[in-house]
């Protein structure tokens, strides 16, 4: 007997990884259901995280409500967006790093943990364990790079969707400067995927084992895991890399993946920061897609229950892409990642001349949102209804950005009013009303186009829909 134990077992690659000595590799290459045995790839991280640089801000417009971390935000315009109750609730984002100690830090008092799992150590903690032998930085990056998506202390540090819910994947090991097994970034997205992520964030990468010719979209096993996940409709973020100062230059595994948000880094005049990776793919694809600020970003301080600093990385860069993906789909949960990804590019600073240091350019969230809304900003949302046409019946969906008194009506193309579905006074959220093809007096009405109204306050949108019997 081979007496072979899987690692990790891949539904999505239809793969297995195990630890193998050659005379087994010699024993089952030649099975006819193997088609390829490859050694799992190994990257060492090269961060850029600590920076002596601080700065002191003083935003009037917001109250400073951001803290040092407005600069990081303002770049995005994500503050304007935040002013209008869009802040990622509802949507679940997946963060797959090294370890995450969120039940301490002030900064995550706020935060919903849906689920988390150690890949490492095969187990549901992701901060440090005495028992799983981490040493003390396990969790310091991901940690930081959460703060900085899901962060929220007043006058201190606000990350772009602190709103969200949360799953943590740690699927790296930093023992050993560090081996970070592919195999466990690919076991955690599945999870996620699995669990309904609408986004998965990973600042992490993989080139060890990989020459620049594998940076093809085609090659690298989390490059293939990630396109497999946005074809299932998950949008994927990926840091570009921090290799622009050394021989490699060029992305890193999985960012080189065509669905795949690849992100850069900026400082905060919107320069490139010199260790940001650069493009093309080796298939002369422009990368990377977006940047956002990477340089002296301001994070919770790992390991603290109050403490901050600035970091540097296109890990941090990752999440604040990650996190204005998610205000998009706050105003229109049924963006695909495509449909995300060609807002963030087309509505970003370099949208017109691409290269391959800045990609698109630095992103602009509330361009975004106006982009795929000209009614935006608006007090409320009114989104299509569905079915449309409808020949039984239909459910309008709208969301209120503020408190106030509502009415949602339709009516007919002679403007009279068919029936009113709601007429009252409605806090902040989400409502759904349904329209049965029916008048007031709850007769069928004839086919034809109608119309749907909604007002709040003195702010008022209509859409059009067809009614056929």
């Amino acid at each position: 007997s081979l007496q072979i134990k899987p690692l990790r077992l891949s539904k999505w690659l239809n793969a297995a990884s195990a630890f193998l000595s050659e005379s087994q590799i010699n024993s089952i290459k030649d099975f006819r259901f193997i088609s390829k045995i490859q050694p799992v790839s190994q990257y060492i991280r090269k961060d850029h995280e600590e920076s002596l640089h601080k700065r002191s801000l003083q935003p009037a417009r917001y109250n400073n409500i951001y803290g040092r971390s407005f600069i990081q935000n303002n770049l995005m315009r994500v503050p304007e967006i935040h002013e209008i109750g869009i802040n990622g609730t509802g949507v679940l984002i997946g963060l797959l790093d090294s370890g995450f100690n969120y039940k301490a830090h002030e900064a995550f008092s706020h935060i919903t943990v849906i689920a988390e799992y150690d890949f490492v150590n095969n187990d549901s903690v992701t901060a440090n364990e005495a028992d799983d032998n981490d040493v003390s930085s396990q969790h310091s990056h991901g940690t930081k790079v959460l703060s900085v998506i899901a962060g929220y202390k007043e006058h201190e540090l606000v990350g772009p969707a602190f709103g969200a819910e949360y799953l943590l994947g740690k699927t790296e090991d930093v023992r050993s400067e560090t081996v970070v097994e592919e195999d466990n970034w690919v076991a955690g997205i599945e999870w996620m995927e699995n669990l309904g992520a609408d986004i998965v964030s990973s600042s992490l990468g993989y080139n060890d084992w990989y020459t620049y010719e594998d940076m093809d979209g085609n090659t690298a096993i989390t490059t293939i895991a990630a396109d497999i996940a946005v074809e299932k409709g998950v949008i994927v973020v990926n840091s570009l890399g921090n290799e622009g100062n050394n021989s490699w230059r060029h992305m890193i595994a999985p960012a080189d993946a065509r669905g795949v948000i690849s992100v850069g880094s900026v400082d905060q005049n919107g320069i490139l920061s010199s260790f940001s990776s650069f493009g093309p793919t080796y298939d002369d694809r422009i990368k990377p897609d977006v940047v956002a600020m990477g340089t002296n970003v301001y994070v919770a301080t790992p390991s603290t229950t109050d403490q901050y600093t600035f970091a540097n990385g296109t890990s941090l860069a990752c999440p604040l892409v990650a996190g204005a993906a998610a205000l998009l789909l706050c105003v229109n949960p049924e963006l695909t990642p495509h449909q995300v990804m060609e807002l963030l590019k087309n509505t970003a600073a370099n949208s017109d001349t691409p290269d391959n240091s800045y990609g698109w350019g630095l992103i602009n969230v509330y361009e975004a949102i106006f982009a795929m809304n000209p009614e935006f900003p608006s007090n409320f949302i009114l989104y299509d209804n569905y079915p449309n046409p409808l020949n039984n019946s239909t459910v309008i969906t709208y969301r209120l950005l503020k408190d106030g008194d509502v009415s949602l009506k339709i009516f007919n193309l002679n403007g009279q009013t068919i029936q009113i579905l709601t007429d009252s006074y409605q806090p902040t959220g989400t409502y759904q009303f349904r329209w049965n093809g029916k008048n007031n007096e709850a007769k069928d009405v004839a086919s034809g186009i109608y119309f749907y109204q909604l007002k709040l306050d003195n702010s008022t949108a209509v859409k059009k829909m067809m009614f056929i019997k």
